[in-house]
């Protein structure tokens, strides 16, 4: 599914076409007091893993199971990026967590430190919150996007859907060895017409593999570039409500 939506104004963006290293944020909303920043277990000789975020949604009801959105913030991000993206996105529909995690570059971390720091997110998630476990999402920014696909194509049963935010689709050649479970797992691709990171060439080729393999895509394209808008956030929580709530 292709869509548009009109200009927003930019949350997360860079500098120059340098583009992954020096990220920008805009003030944004307040410090909001649904912002849970807690403490993981740290792992010995990971340091990285020093911490994550967790949201509570306003009005929360413990008697409630709620969706879960797992935030994954783009390379150089930390998990406080939850504190400007879940008050645009969604004040009441979600717990979220963020769990801190960096890219695997020339295989210097192990693709199991990414999956166990997903996992260890969702666990203090579920010790916290009343959480529905087959209502877990993945989501991502630019390289945060790229691996949240990554590992919902890996594990396609353990998530309700991937969202990811100007992340290209991962091209290694494992990554649907899963097809089967795969087709049954809905993605959202939202990217900046004039991205960089992800040029449309690259969006309509990944496009054509998707379809030929079978795989429910929608994709929203915006007159942006390397950014994360307001208006891909409140797309995001149309297209997670539909997901939840099984409407189209």
């Amino acid at each position: 599914m292709l869509g548009g939506t009109e200009a927003a104004e930019p949350l997360f963006g860079f500098e120059d076409e340098g583009s992954m290293k020096r990220p920008l944020s805009s003030a944004g909303p307040a410090l909001s007091p649904q912002i849970e920043i807690a403490k993981l277990l740290r792992q010995e000789g990971r340091p990285d893993r020093a911490g994550l975020a967790l949201f509570a949604p306003q009005h929360y009801e413990s008697r409630y199971g709620y969706p879960l959105l797992v935030w994954l913030h783009p390379e150089n991000g930390e998990p406080r990026q939850l504190q400007k993206i879940m008050p645009l996105l969604s004040m009441r529909n979600y717990v979220a967590v963020a769990p801190a995690w960096r890219a695997a570059r020339r295989r210097s971390l192990p693709e199991s430190d990414v999956e166990s720091a997903v996992a260890g997110a969702i666990d203090a998630a579920a010790r916290r919150f009343h959480i529905r476990r087959d209502r877990v999402f993945l989501l991502g920014q630019f390289e945060g996007g790229t691996t949240a696909l990554r590992l919902g194509l890996a594990s396609p049963d353990e998530y309700a859907g991937i969202v990811s935010f100007g992340g290209p689709f991962p091209n290694h050649a494992g990554a649907l060895v899963r097809l089967e479970e795969a087709r049954r797992l809905p993605l959202m691709l939202a990217v900046g017409a004039d991205s960089r990171a992800y040029p449309s060439g690259q969006v309509c080729r990944d496009m054509r593999l998707l379809h030929a393999a079978g795989i429910s895509v929608t994709l929203r394209q915006y007159p942006c570039g390397d950014e994360l808008t307001t208006a891909m956030l409140a797309d995001a929580n149309a297209w997670l409500m539909e997901q939840v709530t099984g409407t189209k």
